[in-house]
Parts: structure tokens; C-alpha cells; sequence
């Protein structure tokens, strides 16, 4: 994950997630790339805001 955009109140957030079935009913790996925003509560607290999904790429095995 990388930092890609930050403010006092806001953030956002670069991610690569691999999934990998390790058991259970059939399931296609693969690895996915998205940025999250975060938004700074009154509190303090750092809460996620939205995820905008860019690719999903099948992983071959």
C-alpha cells in the first residue's frame, strides 16, 4: 500500500491485494488494485470513506 494523497482530514490510499484460495469451493486467484479514501473523524480517528476498484486480474496457477 502507498500514501498517495494527504491532508489533515483526508487521505488516500494506493493498494495491491493478492487472493489465493487456500481451501473450501472453487475460487479464481487473483490480485486486485484499488485506492481507499479515509476521512479523519472528530474524534481523531482515521475511518474509511470509499474504495474505487481500478483492475482485477486473474492469477494462473
Amino acid at each position: 500500500a502507498k500514501i498517495i494523497h494527504y491532508t489533515q482530514d483526508t487521505a488516500a490510499v494506493y493498494m495491491v491485494q493478492t487472493s489465493i484460495k487456500l481451501k473450501g469451493p472453487d475460487f479464481q486467484d487473483n490480485r486486485s488494485t484499488s485506492v481507499t479514501t479515509l476521512k479523519k473523524s472528530k474524534s481523531g480517528k482515521w475511518m474509511l470513506d470509499q474504495t474505487y476498484p481500478i483492475s482485477v486480474d486473474k492469477l494462473t496457477p
